[in-house]
């Protein structure tokens, strides 16, 4: 196949000053940069961007089995991955809670260490009764979770509340739903997740 030959015309372009103006109206970001305790979450980096009221995430439960609670998590209404949590009894009260990133404890380091190019911290679900750290993580099943919330690209054994269903493609759903997230959080906003039985 021969590609005919088009002809392109570039437009001038006027050259740029040496001494371009800059508009000191608008303030420069500030980065907010105080040590991190055990407990404190990561600063955000202020921008003069506008951004919306509030991120929202939706983690709704759809089927409640005797290992593990099988939902489906949606972030401003487009739905994403599924979510895995402990069964019933041992799982997250619903409710809506605030997350944060947290960048301290062991299982940041390790995520710090396998993902070092965009990891900026945990996403840390804020007061939640009953538990201190739950955050949303990479695994397969209930043995994963350690009260987390494990997500996924799909889950085997779905509609079986007896069988142990198992999590597929967790670590490109949980990349998916971290980079806007996290990148949302260093900016200043807010994020919440609702989650319904």
């Amino acid at each position: 196949i021969k590609i005919p030959e088009v002809e392109v015309n570039v437009p001038e372009i006027p050259p740029v000053a040496e001494n371009p103006v800059t508009n000191t109206d608008k303030p420069e970001p500030v980065v907010v940069s105080s040590p991190v305790r055990e407990e404190t979450p990561v600063q955000p980096v202020v921008t003069s961007g506008e951004l919306p009221l509030a991120l929202q995430i939706r983690l709704k439960r759809h089927s409640a089995g005797t290992h593990d609670t099988i939902g489906k998590m949606s972030i401003n209404g487009m739905e994403y991955c599924y979510s895995l949590e402990e069964a019933k009894s041992k799982a997250i009260p619903a409710g809506k809670y605030e997350i944060m990133l947290r960048s301290a404890g062991g299982i940041h380091a390790t995520y710090a260490t396998r993902y070092k190019d965009m990891h900026k911290g945990m996403l840390w679900l804020q007061n939640v009764p009953g538990f201190k750290y739950i955050y949303f993580q990479i695994g397969q099943d209930n043995s994963d979770t350690q009260g987390c919330i494990i997500i996924g690209n799909e889950v085997v054994n779905e509609n079986d509340p007896g069988a142990r269903r198992v999590v597929r493609g967790s670590k490109a759903a949980y990349l998916r739903i971290y980079t806007p997230v996290a990148e949302y959080l260093l900016r200043g906003g807010k994020v919440f997740i609702n989650i319904e039985d």
